[in-house]
């Protein structure tokens, strides 16, 4: 009987957890929905460790996080990987007859 060498190569890759952080910069619809602590929770379940911290006054636009303390201190404490900014600024919202937008058909 003849054996014929046949190289095996076992590689396993080692499967690092991610570490990420990530600032939310938002209002209402942020800290109302818990959505940092939600995707930090998310990254958990999936074996990742996710930094979070957000600045959400309610209410609050780009320009006034641009001008707020709190915020700026957030956005100076560390390298974040990701910043999420969910503000309540009026682009995307049409209103039927606006002048600004001009009509819109309704949607059915």
């Amino acid at each position: 009987m003849r054996w014929l060498p046949i190289p095996f190569v076992v590689a396993t890759l080692p499967l690092q957890a991610q570490q990420t952080s990530v600032l939310f910069l938002g209002n209402s619809y942020t800290y109302v929905n818990d959505l940092p602590n939600t995707l930090r929770q998310l990254a958990l379940s999936l074996g990742d460790t996710m930094t979070v911290a957000s600045s959400a006054p309610g209410g609050y636009t780009l320009f006034q996080h641009s001008t707020y303390a709190p915020t700026l201190a957030a956005i100076g404490s560390q390298q974040w990987d990701f910043v999420v900014f969910a503000g309540a600024e009026p682009v995307g919202r049409f209103a039927r007859g606006s002048h600004q937008y001009g009509s819109l058909a309704p949607f059915n």
